[in-house]
């Protein structure tokens, strides 16, 4: 919409004009920031903590598409932990009807797994206080679970790389990790005409990443709540 403005009795107007938000696809690599957020302000970010960050995403960008990539946990192997996933990605989902979640399965490389410890600690009369404990000596005898992500960084790099070969594309791709990996993507498809902006935590960023990008923004956490902020740095995408 725009509207014309008289300046005293010159003749002189001028048109002010609200500009349309620039569109993006929102790329998350979720497991990187997990852990990222985890060193940043101790604890992990929970779906309304995601609802606050697209909000403000929002003020500056049309969001056509969130992505969300993560390593699907094995049920049988896992069990609660793959309940919780599965709520967690539902959660996201019901937010905001943008989200789709994008996994692979998790790879597995040995057969002890903590809900397994915590069960048998449970049935020998450990009482729970311990089982932290316990579970940190196992993992000091490198006996634990060990597990590896396979394909997600894949994935994501594919499906940015195709991006701008879409028609009516979005303008900005909006990559949420830390990780340099993601640098000969992101130079490629902004040899395909695609704007990149890394949006990163403090702890985990990568400078290689955010220099290949067009521009980059901090997602920083109050210091008392440990709310969700992003650091724009005034920055203007056009």
């Amino acid at each position: 919409m725009s509207s014309s403005s008289g300046l005293g009795n010159h003749g002189l107007y001028f048109q002010l004009i609200d500009l349309p938000k620039p569109s993006a696809a929102v790329f998350i690599d979720g497991s990187n920031l997990y852990h990222n957020v985890i060193e940043a302000r101790g604890n992990q970010l929970s779906p309304i903590d995601f609802s606050d960050l697209f909000s403000q995403i929002e003020t500056l960008f049309e969001i056509r598409e969130i992505r969300f990539y993560d390593s699907l946990k094995n049920r049988s192997k896992e069990p609660v932990k793959s309940a919780q996933q599965l709520v967690f990605h539902t959660e996201l989902k019901r937010l905001n009807p943008k989200v789709k979640i994008r996994v692979l399965p998790l790879m597995y490389r040995t057969n002890l797994h903590q809900d397994d410890v915590f069960r048998s600690a449970d049935s020998v009369g450990i009482i729970d206080e311990c089982r932290n404990l316990l579970w940190n000596f196992l993992e000091n005898l490198n006996v634990i679970t060990r597990t590896k992500e396979k394909g997600v960084d894949v994935l994501i790099a594919v499906e940015m790389i195709e991006l701008p070969r879409q028609a009516n594309h979005a303008e900005w791709a909006i990559i949420i990790s830390g990780d340099a990996d993601f640098c000969p993507a992101v130079k490629l498809a902004r040899s395909l005409g695609l704007r990149v902006l890394n949006l990163h935590t403090y702890p985990g960023s990568s400078k290689e990443l955010r220099d290949a990008c067009n521009n980059d923004a901090l997602i920083d956490f109050n210091s008392i709540t440990g709310a969700v902020k992003v650091n724009w740095y005034d920055q203007v995408f056009l």
